[in-house]
């Protein structure tokens, strides 16, 4: 196990371009472990559901939350860098900046494997500074993304996290401190999207 500091190395262009960035289908099971008695496994799967599914495409990612009463869905786009979340039952989109925020993170590689869903996954530490939230991603290497998409994506520090791993991750655990969420991949499907799944809907925006 060793920890690493992400270091900007100039690979030749050519790298990436023999790669084809992942396009398809995730589907995601959601578990959740208490660690604060103002929280209850019950509350969370109301609010964030149990099940969703993510479309990803040209950089773009869209997680429908299949069995939630509270959030309906999230969506990123790569071009504007912008994050948007909707709630059931309003009429507002909520528009967030990723370009906004602090991008402070310390990375711990491992030589962990897990497979997940068919795939060996490598297991990735992580520690978000501003917000203090730890989050161990599961990389699955054979399926690449292109972390170009990604390198102004500073919510969550994604941008530097996808510049060390380039790779779809298949599971990833969030502590908040009172919570974790675990989230896993159930399967997947390398499959061409339609750009409409990613059509925002005509409704008031509002920008947090």
């Amino acid at each position: 196990m060793k920890t690493i500091t992400l270091i900007i190395l100039l690979f030749p262009a050519t790298l990436y371009s023999q790669k084809t960035s992942f396009e398809g289908i995730i589907w995601f099971s959601s578990k959740y472990e208490i660690s604060n008695s103002g929280f209850s496994e019950d509350q969370l799967k109301e609010q964030f559901g149990d099940r969703y599914v993510c479309y990803i495409r040209d950089g773009n990612y869209r997680q429908e939350y299949l069995n939630s009463k509270g959030i309906e869905y999230v969506q990123y786009d790569s071009r504007t860098n912008f994050y948007y979340y909707k709630l059931r039952n309003t009429d507002t989109l909520y528009v967030i900046n990723c370009g906004h925020y602090s991008d402070k993170i310390e990375i711990e590689d491992t030589d962990s494997i897990i497979n997940i869903a068919g795939y060996d996954c490598k297991i990735v530490n992580t520690k978000i500074i501003k917000p203090n939230v730890t989050v161990t991603y599961y990389f699955a290497n054979e399926i690449y993304l292109d972390p170009t998409y990604y390198k102004k994506h500073k919510l969550g520090a994604y941008n530097k996290i996808m510049k060390g791993f380039h790779s779809v991750y298949l599971k990833q655990e969030t502590e908040y401190g009172p919570y974790k969420t675990i989230i896993t991949a159930d399967s997947l499907r390398f499959n061409k999207l339609d750009k409409k799944i990613f059509e925002l809907p005509e409704l008031p925006m509002r920008r947090n």
